[in-house]
């Protein structure tokens, strides 16, 4: 489906991504917990893809480093801090597609 909406439309693969995206919670019941739940959990897993490649980095660092200065990296960037960051990167996200969900509404 991604690849026929990246040639028909003539969009890259980010682009049918927020596409697919934005379609998806335009159609999701969030008044169905598990609905709403699996969509949050899908976009949030998108989002977390950088989290998760700078996780295997900082396993690789781990081996290179002496052990003071891999705690000191690894202090530089705690599980708290990308909880949080992905939490607002997903309530941002979502208010903009619902945005978008809104024009598309009213034209």
């Amino acid at each position: 489906m991604e690849k026929q909406a990246c040639k028909k439309f003539k969009i890259n693969k980010k682009q049918a991504r927020r596409v697919y995206e934005i379609l998806r919670l335009k159609n999701t019941n969030t008044s169905d917990k598990a609905a709403y739940l699996s969509y949050r959990l899908d976009v949030k897993n998108r989002l977390n893809a950088p989290f998760q490649k700078k996780k295997l980095e900082m396993k690789k660092l781990q081996k290179v480093l002496k052990s003071e200065e891999y705690m000191a990296t690894i202090t530089s960037t705690g599980a708290n801090e990308t909880q949080s960051r992905l939490s607002s990167q997903y309530l941002d996200l979502e208010e903009e597609y619902r945005r978008v969900i809104h024009r598309m509404d009213h034209d």
